[in-house]
């Protein structure tokens, strides 16, 4: 998409705009307040552009909620990936849920949680298009974390099926995303996560780093 223009003022020269922070912005809304309760204006005005120019690059409300949960997506993949990398599992997966607790616990215009694990769920029993990106999430995050232990597992550092923790690694984090919505914060969220991850890890035999 290319950049769209606003009026600056009557009479003012076109002052351009940025479609990924209008989108940033639009997904910071969408974080505090879920699907359902901003409109189209509400939206244009979080981004600082009109609304046509608004609807012109993304659509309908629900085709920007969307494109938001694909960008937050995308922003939380990048993390994962890379702090999952790092050698040692139990390290890589402590560094994997400290990345994500800095993105659960919000900032000056984001509302602490996830975008799609506190926003999505309200839609999906009704929205067939929005709980498929549910389902797709809590699919993706399973394999990103299946494939790291399961790497783990051929390479020594963990015993037996250990890939098939991914799961429960998961569930762990969803949770650290309910309760970061509840106002708890990141020291309090990185204690639960470190006892979960050491105790759903607890097989790692001598070698692997607590």
């Amino acid at each position: 998409m290319g950049a769209s223009t606003r009026r600056s003022g009557a009479g003012g020269r076109p002052r351009k705009y940025d479609p990924e922070s209008a989108l940033r912005s639009a997904m910071d809304l969408f974080r505090m307040r879920g699907f359902a309760s901003p409109s189209m204006a509400d939206l244009a005005r979080a981004a600082g552009v009109h609304r046509p120019s608004l609807s012109a690059a993304f659509g309908d409300r629900k085709s920007l909620y969307l494109a938001a949960i694909e960008l937050f997506r995308s922003d939380l993949r990048s993390r994962g990936e890379a702090t999952l990398a790092q050698p040692n599992i139990r390290l890589a997966v402590k560094a994997f849920f400290d990345a994500i607790i800095d993105v659960y616990a919000g900032g000056d215009n984001s509302a602490p949680g996830c975008l799609v694990f506190c926003t999505t769920p309200a839609e999906a029993a009704h929205d067939p298009e929005i709980r498929a990106v549910l389902a797709a999430t809590l699919d993706e995050v399973d394999t990103l974390l299946a494939e790291r232990l399961g790497k783990a597992e051929g390479e020594g550092q963990l015993i037996g099926a250990a890939h098939g923790l991914a799961p429960l690694l998961a569930a762990l984090l969803h949770s650290l995303a309910i309760r970061a919505r509840a106002g708890e914060g990141p020291a309090r969220l990185r204690e639960i996560a470190e006892i979960g991850i050491d105790q759903l890890l607890s097989v790692t035999p001598t070698g692997a780093t607590r």
